[in-house]
C-alpha cells in the first residue's frame, strides 16, 4: 500500500492478494494501466506482445488498500476516488494532521487518487515523524517499509537503494516529477527535495549528495547509492560526454 512498485511478478501477486482477500476483483481498480516501470529501471526491452493490467500499475497496492478500506466501513468500490467520499475526506484529513499543516492543496494523481500538496519542509516534517513511529499507525508502516523495500520499489529502483543502505535506519518514498523524502530514524529526521523542472536524472545525484553532507553517507562507492554518486552521461555511439554533479552546499535559514 506504501508503494509506487516496478511492477514485477513479486508486485501483481501481492496486489492480486490483496483483492482476493476483501473479495474484489482487478476491474474494481481505477488506477489505470501502463508499462511497469520495472523496465526503465533495469532499461530493458518488455517482452514483445506483453500486455498489462491495473495491477501492474505503479499504485496498484494503494488502490487495494483503498478498497481494503471501503469494504471494512461499508463503503461502495464505484467512487472510492471521489474527492468528497467518505474515504477520501478520512484521507486528506490524516495527511493534514501527518504534516502539521491546516490545509493541504489537492490536485489529481497519475494514478487518477486525489493527491497532496505541502511545503518541502512540511513533507520532510511528515518523513520524520514516519522514522521515528510518531504513532502506533506510522511505526507499523516504517517497519513495513524497511522490512521489505523491495516491494515499496523494485529491482535497480532508487527506493530500495536507499533503504538497502540505511540498513532499516532509512524510510524513502520517491514522488512524481523529481521528488524524493526520506526519514532517518536515528536522526530524528526527515529529508525532502524536489527538483524544480522534475528532471529524475538529477533528483537521485541531489539525494546522495544532501545524504554525504549530514554525515549520513561518508563513502558511498561500495553502497547501491553508488551509480548515483556521479553518473557517467554517453551518447547513442556509446562515448562518454559527461557527468551529473551536485554542486550545492547545504545551508541554515
Amino acid at each position: 500500500m506504501c508503494a509506487s512498485h516496478g511492477g514485477e511478478q513479486v508486485h501483481v501477486n501481492v496486489a492480486a492478494r490483496m483483492l482476493e482477500r476483501i473479495g474484489a476483483r482487478e476491474s474494481d481498480l481505477q488506477c489505470g494501466c501502463h508499462t511497469p516501470s520495472y523496465f526503465a529501471a533495469t532499461d530493458t526491452d518488455p517482452p514483445p506482445g506483453a500486455r498489462w493490467t491495473q495491477l501492474h500499475h505503479n499504485c496498484s497496492g494503494k488502490h487495494s488498500g483503498f478498497l481494503a478500506y471501503c469494504r471494512m466501513f461499508g463503503h461502495p468500490f464505484k467512487s472510492y476516488l471521489d474527492p468528497d467520499s467518505a474515504l477520501q475526506t478520512r484521507i486528506r484529513n490524516v495527511v493534514q494532521g501527518f504534516a502539521g499543516a491546516d490545509r493541504v492543496g489537492t490536485g489529481i494523481d497519475g494514478c487518477s487518487a486525489p493527491n497532496f500538496a505541502m511545503p518541502l519542509h512540511r513533507l520532510a516534517q511528515a518523513f520524520s515523524h514516519l522514522a521515528v513511529g510518531a504513532t502506533p499507525e506510522l511505526a507499523a508502516l516504517a517497519f513495513a517499509m524497511t522490512r521489505h523495500p523491495d516491494l515499496v520499489s523494485g529491482t535497480a529502483r532508487t527506493d530500495l537503494a536507499l533503504m538497502q543502505t540505511g540498513k532499516g535506519d532509512w524510510v524513502s518514498k520517491i514522488g512524481a516529477e523529481g521528488v524524493q523524502a526520506l526519514g532517518v530514524r536515528s536522526r530524528g529526521i526527515g529529508i525532502a527535495i524536489r527538483i524544480a523542472d522534475g528532471n529524475k536524472r538529477a533528483l537521485q545525484v541531489a539525494t546522495v549528495n544532501v545524504l554525504q553532507q549530514l554525515g549520513l553517507l561518508d563513502d558511498g562507492r561500495s553502497s547501491p547509492l553508488a551509480r548515483h554518486l556521479r553518473p557517467t552521461l554517453h551518447n547513442y555511439r556509446g562515448t562518454e560526454v559527461g557527468t551529473v554533479e551536485a554542486i550545492f552546499d547545504l545551508g541554515r535559514r
